[in-house]
């Protein structure tokens, strides 16, 4: 009976082709700090033909002609909000349509992770990847801060050529002749990879040797990007997935190996901590928060029930020249643009997305409730940075959703039967 069971599961993963693309996707949405390079959006080369393909396997489905009911109801929603900034003669027709295209490859990111990882054993391939894409993002900055020490070429100097390059400003920042910051937009990624590597590290079949280097990679990135809430946020995934992974021994090894880290560089770490927190560094960051928070108070109250529309913003303050509608108390600022009635929409597709995930049964609660914990951190976010809308902020809703869909993990991985790996390259077919 597990046999027969495990082939029909095995029968559900996609094909090696469909999963490469799907691969690269992914890659490119946490290695790229924006989708073009020179100009040219090389993130669209593998979003078209994937949605293309997500498209057709969905129309196979029992339910597809509720399925594309909800997808034509949720655009048009959207495309109203578009419109209604039109209204308003400040706004910018092109902010509009950029916004909107943020808010549908955010959605369409998560429905491809959706669609593409109902089998069990694509779940724990979708994760591997995550985990190993964002070490490599991790051994990057290690590459960067060598090469400044060894160049004498600052980090803030490297990162602006690399900026110009993508077309997007990267947040660095010295202290003297040393960089103590480096955050790329894939660090979002950081918190729930580290709970997954505590967590699913036997059931991914990950080494130990493999498994604290990636541990080793991921704290150290954590703690370059200089950044109080991914600090806060990753210290909370490393807590809660220590407590629910009970079985694995290899936390003695991190423990031991963050220890003699800690006090062999507890001068620099120290410093640096100081530096991040002292009153000239939290002010100057806290005041400019402060001041949208009072004008997007208002922005809000001017049109609380629809907003503004999308690509809308407040001329009291302006964070960015570029792109005006982003700020860093993004979910202030959205409920400007979308009012209360949009939020609501919001949260429903959230809710919607996440409702099957989840299961709090017996014995798998904490596991749970952590992703969970995960999930609500990465939103509160929104408050300190704009994290939300964005085709890397899919790839972290995307890779909750499938934590979640793995359950307690407590035990050992279990090996598919040899008579189901064939099936591995099957496409996904319709329940």
């Amino acid at each position: 009976m597990r046999s027969e069971e495990s082939h029909e599961q095995a029968m559900g993963r996609v094909s090696r082709e469909v999963w490469f693309l799907f691969s690269a996707y992914v890659a490119f949405l946490i290695l790229l700090p924006a989708g073009s390079v020179f100009g040219v959006n090389v993130k669209v080369l593998t979003f078209l033909p994937l949605l293309v393909i997500v498209l057709r396997m969905s129309l196979r489905e029992a339910r597809a002609l509720v399925q594309a009911t909800v997808w034509a109801t949720v655009i048009a929603l959207f495309v109203g909000w578009v419109i209604l900034s039109q209204f308003y003669p400040t706004f910018d027709g092109y902010l509009a349509l950029g916004q909107f295209k943020d808010v549908i490859t955010t959605l369409a990111g998560c429905w491809f992770v959706r669609v593409l990882t109902r089998a069990e054993a694509d779940k724990r391939a979708f994760v591997r990847l995550v985990l190993c894409v964002t070490a490599i993002g991790c051994l990057l900055k290690g590459f960067i801060f060598v090469y400044s020490l060894k160049s004498g070429v600052s980090v803030s100097d490297i990162m602006d050529r690399v900026s110009l390059l993508f077309g997007v400003k990267l947040m660095t920042a010295d202290l003297g002749d040393t960089s103590v910051r480096l955050q790329f937009t894939s660090d979002n990624l950081l918190p729930a990879c580290l709970f997954a590597l505590l967590c699913l590290r036997k059931k991914l079949r990950i080494g130990a040797v493999a498994g604290v280097v990636m541990m080793v990679l991921l704290l150290m990135s954590a703690l370059y990007t200089f950044s109080r809430y991914l600090w806060a946020t990753a210290a909370v995934a490393v807590v809660l997935g220590i407590v629910v992974a009970k079985r694995d021994r290899l936390h003695w090894l991190y423990l031991g190996v963050s220890g003699a880290a800690t006090a062999i560089f507890f001068p620099v770490i120290s410093t640096l901590v100081a530096f991040r927190f002292s009153n000239e560094l939290v002010e100057s960051s806290d005041v400019v928060r402060v001041d949208q928070v009072r004008a997007l108070q208002a922005f809000f109250w001017d049109a609380p029930w629809f907003g503004h529309g999308l690509g809308s913003y407040t001329t009291d303050v302006i964070r960015s020249v570029d792109v005006p509608y982003n700020y860093e108390v993004q979910l202030l600022a959205l409920a400007g643009q979308v009012g209360l009635v949009g939020m609501a929409v919001f949260l429903v597709l959230l809710v919607n997305y996440y409702r099957k995930a989840f299961s709090f049964g017996p014995g798998g609660w904490g596991y749970q409730f952590s992703v969970l914990t995960l999930l609500g951190c990465f939103i509160v976010a929104a408050l300190f940075n704009p994290t939300l809308l964005s085709s890397m902020s899919a790839a972290i809703f995307g890779f909750l959703y499938v934590l979640a869909g793995l359950g307690h993990c407590q035990g050992e991985a279990v090996e598919e039967p040899v008579s189901a790996r064939p099936a591995r390259f099957v496409m996904l077919r319709s329940n």
